[in-house]
């Protein structure tokens, strides 16, 4: 049973618990096994708004005595949510929270804290735990404070120390302070335990939960602290960094002169930062002289302030060192990521996304698959907004796996994109232009093995959208810059009209079911094998056909996305509507591209023992030829040696055709 300790609120008549010291401590081994901790306890735990199931009691882990509170859940969050109330909400003096998390390996976790007493209202803090081995912590603004490794399948040890009366929240894991930042809210009021991962399923333990609150609170003088800098930490491999930090002047006199010292993949970098003038409350960025390699996996940075105006320390410790990972993956053949925005012209906070989605693209180009499904706007497609169901907004599922607040995609796309997917599509279209009918071919040929229950989908979006009238107007949470800076909407009204808005990835249609439409595989379909979908549709006038792309998907039988491209209209037609797959099984099985990926030279080889004209092109992920060739009355062997240096990173094929037979070979271009 929670335990309740009141310093000085037994003297009756003197104090009361505003301004008693209090703690909470539950370390649940006074529970039965299998026990609904709301149940037995609700004068501490009480079900979320709206919601009547709670949390059992476990002892399969434990991190002291016999029990824990377990959660689980497979199905993107819930359907049990727990509140743990500290009993007031607390905006001065300290306010410290500790507990014990174990999180089975392969799987993520999640919780949140509270700011008002009423839940739902405010989230003072979000956490995130990734099933790749990262936690991320951000403040109430969504903007992410902190990143750490954690270890999985052992416990470990979360703590927040906040000094509310300075607006100073301290992070900790097993012991090592990760960050300390101000928030935009500063209280504290709840802990939400909630079975959620931004990854994969769900799985994970809480423990030995203390939370104290004193109304002192430690004045702070003098605070250089480091925060995260503008600029991700991750990315493909073989990309490079300069910004490794921020550095905030939270209190003191201007800082003129700073200097660091930054850790990396076993090299110590120095930096020295002078002729500055930043004033309390201000931010300079910490960049390196020269650019640092992201190295392949997750790798530590920990960037240490060394001097502040040629002094050593400050009043606050903990922020005087940042400790942050760095992410760099080798995508994987074929692999695209989807990602599925939540957004609307009413929600306040929706440019974050739009501004988090344009970068993404910018980054990643066609590796990153991104649809902003709108709601109760003029763009909203009622049965994909319905069939989605987001619950808050603006927000972020990336490959239907899990919700993640739009500024925090990067992290699990990363995971995704080198996970090599089970299956790729090859997209063609005809369209007929006076009535916008179209005929549209997915051919998807099995990397691994293909199952009965998998399903492919196929929607529409388009890009470049403009309207005028009701609900076109963007709602403006950043305007005039009060929260920072979000590229660019500092700088616009609130609302931004019409006039002023062009919106992007906005889906148009489900030319599927949401859910996808049958595989049609009768078993398994191996690796190797194709089979083909023809699919109809008619555009709606008033769309773009020049911005108009199909996405297509192919879905687990989860309802999990593992692989996804997207190619323009015009790219589709130019490929051709395919009513039955054109390649040859003897022409294909004698064509050959080697080395698969390629930096430099690739060579391709062919053998035929018909007499005819052959084509070889090398084309684009959307189906443009980049280079062609074609040999007159040729039989017999043929070597080509291919220079693929000058193309970008990213997906190629090449296609060879002889009278009516057709081959490809599919090859990515990859240079460190």
């Amino acid at each position: 049973m929670k335990k309740i300790l009141l310093s000085l609120f037994i003297i009756a008549g003197f104090c009361s618990i505003s301004t008693a010291q209090i703690t909470i401590f539950e370390d649940f081994d006074s529970y039965e096994v299998g026990q609904d901790i709301v149940e037995v306890n609700p004068d501490f735990f009480e079900y979320w708004p709206g919601g009547n199931l709670g949390l059992e009691i476990s002892d399969a882990q434990a991190s002291s005595g016999n029990n824990s509170v377990y959660l689980f859940s497979n199905t993107g969050g819930g359907p049990a949510d727990v509140i743990m109330n500290f009993q007031d909400k607390y905006e001065t003096g300290t306010a410290n929270l500790s507990f014990m998390m174990y999180v089975t390996p392969d799987h993520g976790a999640y919780f949140n804290i509270q700011a008002e007493e009423q839940a739902g209202s405010i989230w003072a803090s979000n956490v995130s735990f990734f099933r790749n081995g990262t936690v991320e912590f951000s403040n109430s603004d969504n903007s992410v404070a902190a990143v750490a490794i954690y270890p999985q399948g052992q416990w470990f040890e979360i703590r927040y120390e906040v000094n509310l009366d300075e607006n100073i929240w301290e992070l900790s894991l097993d012991g090592r302070c990760l960050a300390s930042y101000a928030n935009p809210e500063n209280s504290f009021a709840s802990m939400n335990l909630y079975p959620f991962s931004g990854s994969g399923d769900a799985e994970f333990w809480f423990d030995d939960i203390r939370f104290e609150h004193s109304p002192e609170a430690q004045e702070v003088l003098t605070d250089a602290g480091l925060i995260l800098g503008n600029d991700p930490l991750g990315g493909l491999e073989g990309a490079t960094i300069n910004n490794v930090a921020g550095l905030l002047n939270n209190k003191g006199e201007a800082i003129t002169t700073a200097t660091f010292e930054v850790d990396y993949d076993g090299e110590i970098t120095t930096i020295e930062m002078e002729n500055m003038n930043l004033m309390e409350g201000d931010t300079a960025q910490v960049n390196t002289e020269s650019p640092l390699e992201l190295t392949s996996g997750l790798k530590e940075i920990v960037v240490r302030i060394t001097s502040i105006n040629g002094v050593e320390g400050d009043d606050v410790t903990c922020n005087n060192s940042l400790f942050a990972v760095t992410t760099a993956v080798e995508p994987a053949p074929r692999k695209g990521v989807l990602v599925e925005e939540a957004t609307g012209t009413w929600c306040t906070f929706c440019p974050r996304g739009h501004v988090f989605m344009e970068r993404m693209h910018e980054k990643y180009g066609d590796l990153f698959v991104g649809i902003a499904v709108h709601n109760d706007d003029p763009m909203m497609v009622v049965e994909y907004d319905a069939a989605a169901g987001f619950a808050s907004y603006p927000n972020a599922s990336v490959e239907r796996n899990g919700m993640v607040d739009p500024s925090g995609i990067e992290g699990p796309f990363l995971e995704s994109i080198g996970v090599s997917p089970r299956g790729a599509f090859d997209v063609g279209a005809d369209l007929d232009e006076s009535t916008g009918a179209m005929n549209i071919s997915l051919e998807l040929e099995a990397l691994q093995d293909v199952f009965f229950a998998d399903k492919v989908g196929l929607i529409i979006v388009e890009d470049e959208v403009t309207g005028s009238g009701a609900g076109w107007d963007q709602i403006n949470a950043y305007a005039g810059g009060g929260l920072g800076p979000m590229g660019g909407y500092e700088d616009l009204p609130n609302p931004v009209p019409a006039a002023d808005m062009v919106y992007q990835d906005v889906a148009r249609a489900l030319v599927t079911a949401y859910e996808g439409a049958d595989s049609e595989i009768a078993g398994i379909m191996s690796a190797g094998e194709t089979k083909l979908y023809n699919f109809n549709f008619t555009l709606d006038p008033s769309w773009d056909r020049d911005h108009l792309s199909l996405v297509a998907i192919l879905l687990n039988s989860n309802g999990t996305v593992n692989n996804a491209m997207e190619i323009s209209i015009d790219d589709a037609v130019e490929n051709g509507f395919v009513v039955s797959s054109v390649n040859d099984p003897e022409l294909q099985s004698s064509f050959e591209v080697y080395p698969n990926p390629a930096a430099d030279l690739m060579n391709i080889k062919l053998a035929s023992a018909d007499v005819g004209n052959v084509t070889l092109e090398i084309m684009n992920s959307f189906g443009q030829t980049l280079q062609s060739e074609t040999l007159q009355s040729f039989v017999g062997e043929q070597n080509w040696i291919i220079n693929v240096s000058d193309l970008p990173n990213g997906h190629y094929m090449a296609r060879v055709k002889i009278g009516d037979k057709t081959a490809v070979q599919r090859f990515q271009k990859f240079t460190k």
